[in-house]
């Protein structure tokens, strides 16, 4: 019997990155994998995977409730549509800056020119993006989620001072991490090294990952880094 050639299906850039991530956000361990594949492929093999794979492919892409799903759902954090602006800074999923310096490239599906900072490198890279945010033939995590804030500099464990409202005292609480925009505080002043007790039976850095936020760092409506006077 002859071999049957399995013809790719092919995708602009912006409906494969759609067709990827509800693989990636609905498809089981298999369907992952190939998604990882695909993100460090060359157009080549990217073709030789979509024909290999035709009917997964066929399961998550256009037409799909899948795809559907995930082409309206916002990017950012706020769970609002929101346009990229000129001249501010937002953060990605990798929690890398990106200065916007344009917004009206000529270029339908990704107008938006960022300059991102890599982490200890020496000068920013261009990337290009959709006009609210999403990172076109990169990995989900390179999407811009939100803008950058005053936070975003503090090292995790940094000591600083919190309180409910403006009559209560000052608490001295170490600085976890931002999200959604807002400053997160260790509890019962802990730090990173012991935040984890009792929800692991041990502390430690390595465990932050493994657990919700809510559990180990609460949001304060008055923050701020100096000792108050």
């Amino acid at each position: 019997m002859d071999k049957i050639k399995k013809t790719p299906i092919e995708y602009s850039d912006l409906e494969l990155y759609f067709t990827q991530k509800a693989m990636k956000n609905y498809g089981g361990s298999f369907a992952c994998s190939i998604v990882a594949a695909m993100e460090v492929a060359d157009r080549g093999n990217s073709a030789v995977m979509r024909g290999a794979f035709r009917p997964l492919f066929e399961k998550y892409g256009p037409g799909s409730s899948f795809y559907r799903t995930v082409s309206e759902e916002p990017v950012f954090e706020t769970g609002k549509k929101k346009d990229v602006e000129v001249g501010k800074t937002y953060v990605d999923g990798n929690n890398l800056r990106v200065r916007i310096i344009c917004t009206d490239r000529v270029d339908s599906v990704i107008p938006v020119v960022g300059l991102l900072t890599p982490e200890e490198a020496p000068s920013e890279a261009v990337r290009c993006y959709t006009i609210d945010g999403k990172a076109i033939g990169k990995t989900l995590d390179d999407n811009l989620v939100r803008e950058a804030c005053e936070w975003d500099d503090v090292p995790m464990d940094t000591l600083c001072w919190v309180k409910c409202n403006k009559d209560n005292i000052w608490y001295a609480r170490y600085f976890y991490k931002v999200e959604h925009g807002t400053p997160l505080f260790f509890n019962d002043g802990r730090t990173s090294e012991t935040a984890s007790e009792g929800v692991f039976g041990g502390g430690g850095p390595d465990k932050l990952g493994k657990v919700s936020s809510a559990l180990v760092a609460t949001h304060w409506p008055f923050v701020q880094r100096n000792k108050p006077v």
